[in-house]
């Protein structure tokens, strides 16, 4: 029965246990995240580039050597600090590179628009280009470096240090394929960038040093009709060689509202291609894209006229085979948040000076530990609208909060009662139970130490009592033949 009443309590306190931490998460069910493909590369990640959600990673934060995907980066620098109907004068240092260097044949003193220079970066790869454009921006090729290093912790890259903007050789020049990651996520924001690196060929004009106009080629096959690896569903990227490095592909594909942006670091120089080919079927056959707004059945937060509304442009990835209520999600008020956090916060969720909405929450998702996407919470601020009334709004969190406290009502029902019978029980075996032996003229004291070790087993205490009770009517029955015969 002890044992029986411990089960009962443990399970209470279990499920007690459970509900509670479930009062701000809905966790799935034997969560399994899809198997990846075999892949050869030495640093591999799959991103899905509109919610920054990783879908596979490997060796992501191990420090590689990323070849001309440094380019990516050398690109958007130029993007954003320059006009793209500006004149690049390329200087002999430009010119004149190592053996094997790849170049677009600049001579030196060649002027060129700034727009043909950074197809001629992309394209082939032209390290005659990477460093005039760095001359051009910044003075000197290490000025530009220290833009480059700039630049990249502000996106976020802080495991990365740029030495060079062509990516040639130096052991102080280095990345992540996490880094390279959020740099390639970052540069695919900017429209004129992802129209050059979308271009399968492009002709640069007749300059004042090369009277011929000059074809270049894309160097990713993958965008190059004709090709065996082409795939109408990417949309470019930047190719890498070098022999310290490795072959090195960055990527960019989208296809039924998912944008997915692969990188493999020192990967197979034959078949980098064909394995970006599985990576990407990899992600576009098991996830998806959810507007949250449209998709979140957990919460509820009335009509368009409630003071809190999800964001209604909010998209967070989903696995084709997992229900959108098996997510996890976790829920971050921005009054939690210190005020680099919040200001970092509002920036992200798109809200700036003379916004009418306030960032109120912000709700995180997950699945087996991946992070899936962000769906941000916007409040009415001329409303004082307190977190506990957020909380309401939630019709899951509700009906947990009342299971909590049915089930630990209950569980304290029970223990009161098992607590008020043990009580009674040990008030009747603590009475002293007096009777004469008949046979040795003894009170027995069934409270005594002396029978303790008989009344601790149950059975032996009831045996003790029958065979006592015999012993006197069996010396009742003497009495009373010795009182017959006395008469």
């Amino acid at each position: 029965m002890l044992k029986k009443n411990i089960s009962f309590i443990f399970i209470c306190a279990l499920i007690a246990s459970v509900l509670a931490t479930g009062v701000f998460s809905v966790l799935a069910a034997e969560q399994k995240w899809p198997e990846v493909p075999q892949i050869d590369g030495e640093a591999i990640v799959l991103m899905e580039a509109e919610t920054s959600a990783m879908l596979y990673e490997y060796n992501s934060d191990v420090k590689m050597y990323p070849a001309s995907t440094t380019k990516i980066l050398t690109a958007i620098i130029v993007l954003e600090n320059c006009d793209l109907s500006e004149t690049v004068t390329f200087s002999e240092n430009a010119c004149y590179l190592e053996d094997g260097a790849v170049t677009i044949d600049s001579i030196p003193g060649e002027e060129m628009p700034l727009k043909d220079v950074l197809y001629g970066l992309l394209l082939p790869s032209g390290n005659d280009c990477a460093c005039a454009l760095a001359e051009h921006v910044a003075g000197s090729v290490e000025a530009f470096a220290e833009m480059m290093n700039e630049k990249a912790k502000e996106i976020g890259a802080v495991s990365s240090h740029f030495a060079n903007p062509s990516g040639l050789f130096n052991s102080d020049h280095y990345t992540t394929a996490a880094d390279m990651a959020l740099i390639a996520q970052y540069a695919f924001q900017n429209s004129a960038f992802v129209e050059i690196i979308s271009t399968s060929s492009y002709t640069i004009g007749p300059t004042n040093k090369t009277p011929e106009s000059r074809i270049i080629k894309n160097s990713h096959e993958m965008i190059i009709p004709g090709s065996d690896t082409y795939n109408s569903d990417v949309i470019g990227g930047k190719t890498g060689y070098l022999y310290e490095s490795g072959r090195c592909l960055v990527t960019y594909a989208k296809k039924n509202g998912i944008t997915l942006l692969s990188v493999i670091l020192d990967g197979d120089y034959y078949g980098i291609f064909t394995e970006t080919q599985e990576l990407l079927d990899y992600g576009f056959s098991n996830f998806t894209i959810a507007n949250v707004s449209e998709s979140e059945s957990l919460f509820s937060y009335g009509d368009e006229l409630s003071p809190v509304q999800l964001d209604p442009q909010s998209q967070i990835v989903t696995l084709n085979a997992v229900r959108f209520e098996d997510l996890e999600c976790t829920v971050t008020f921005a009054y939690d948040l210190n005020s680099d956090e919040y200001a970092d916060a509002k920036e992200a969720a798109g809200i700036y000076a003379g916004d009418t909405r306030s960032l109120f929450a912000m709700l995180d998702y997950y699945y087996d530990q991946h992070y899936l996407g962000r769906c941000n919470v916007f409040i009415n601020p001329q409303m004082n609208f307190s977190q506990a009334s957020f909380i309401q709004l939630s019709t899951v969190n509700v009906w947990m909060i009342i299971l909590l406290i049915i089930l630990l009502g209950v569980a304290s029902l029970y223990i009161i009662h098992l607590a008020k019978k043990n009580i009674s029980r040990n008030k009747r075996h603590r009475k002293t139970i007096d009777a004469t032996d008949l046979y040795k003229g003894s009170t027995i004291n069934y409270n005594s130490a002396a029978f303790h070790s008989v009344y601790i087993n149950d059975n032996a205490r009831r045996a003790a009592q029958a065979a006592h009770a015999a012993s006197r009517a069996s010396a009742a029955r003497k009495a009373a033949r010795e009182h017959e015969r006395n008469k």
